[in-house]
């Protein structure tokens, strides 16, 4: 099996990568930068194409909590469609991506916000502790303990 097509670039991709800035060069050496550099240009890039198909907040109610974890606690999202605030939707469980290293809860949370009202579902962003501070598996056993905490 061929599998040269995965290195053609999506054309809806290609906008975004063509608005991002260059990485800092010290991209690989400072983890701090490179996450300040994520959280700032990435994500707001990213939002910014997806702003104008956001619904109205009137559309879906979002609920940030707390939930504990061995030696601590990490940040769940939970959104649902407002409109039938009453019903049971399926349940969506959402963990973002980063490689352990980077990301949050606010990267995907516009893309998630859309995902809840345009399917009917409910949705439960992840958010987890990351490496190299907390060494694997803590990530992933934080990943774990939320999936029981909403089960």
């Amino acid at each position: 099996m061929a599998y040269s097509h995965f290195s053609e670039s999506n054309p809806e991709l290609e906008p975004i990568l063509a608005a991002l800035p260059p990485p800092p060069p010290t991209f690989t050496e400072d983890l701090v930068a490179a996450r300040e550099h994520f959280d700032t240009q990435f994500i707001e890039i990213s939002r910014g194409f997806l702003r104008p198909n956001l619904p109205h907040a009137t559309e879906y109610v979002t609920d940030d909590h707390k939930v504990p974890v061995d030696g601590g606690e990490v940040a769940v999202r939970c959104y649902r469609p407002h409109s039938l605030q009453d019903a049971t939707f399926p349940l969506f469980f959402w963990v973002h991506g980063g490689g352990w290293v980077f990301g949050n809860l606010e990267q995907d949370d516009y893309r998630l916000r859309m995902l809840a009202v345009e399917l009917h579902i409910t949705i439960v962003a992840a958010d987890y502790r990351l490496a190299p501070e907390h060494h694997f598996p803590t990530g992933l056993n934080d990943t774990y303990a939320i999936l029981k905490w909403v089960s």
